[in-house]
């Protein structure tokens, strides 16, 4: 799937996809679809404005991250791997991140203009760095 990625891509076509593989969240999907084609960065448009230490929607005194690494984000992610936890990114996106040193960003999707802000250098959210 990720050659069939990468030949299509190449082609100069836009790519919109599913899963990869059983048992991939669609962050680990985008992680690795984003490191397969190599690219300058990934930007998570969710339902939140950013990581935070605990769930921002259970707990008002969840603070977000500005920036945070991704060994850091590694220690949010494990605390919060049980069912119905706060579970922003998993470990497979984590380290797809890490080792691709892709520059990411958790940003709020529900303003689409968050991903322009991205893209032109603005700090919007919650960068995430390898």
């Amino acid at each position: 799937m990720r050659e069939e990625l990468r030949r299509v891509f190449q082609l100069g076509k836009i790519v919109v996809m599913g899963g990869l593989q059983p048992g991939h969240s669609t962050n680990a999907v985008a992680a690795l679809a984003a490191e397969t084609i190599g690219a300058s960065i990934l930007i998570n448009a969710t339902n939140v404005d950013g990581v935070y230490t605990t769930d921002p929607k259970k707990d008002p005194k969840a603070t977000m991250f500005s920036e945070i690494s991704t060994e850091k984000l590694s220690i949010v992610v494990s605390q919060h791997n049980e069912a119905g936890s706060y579970e922003l990114m998993d470990s497979v996106a984590v380290k797809v991140i890490e080792r691709s040193h892709i520059p990411a960003w958790v940003i709020s999707g529900e303003d689409p203009d968050n991903i322009t802000r991205v893209l032109k250098g603005e700090h919007v959210g919650t960068k995430i760095t390898s």
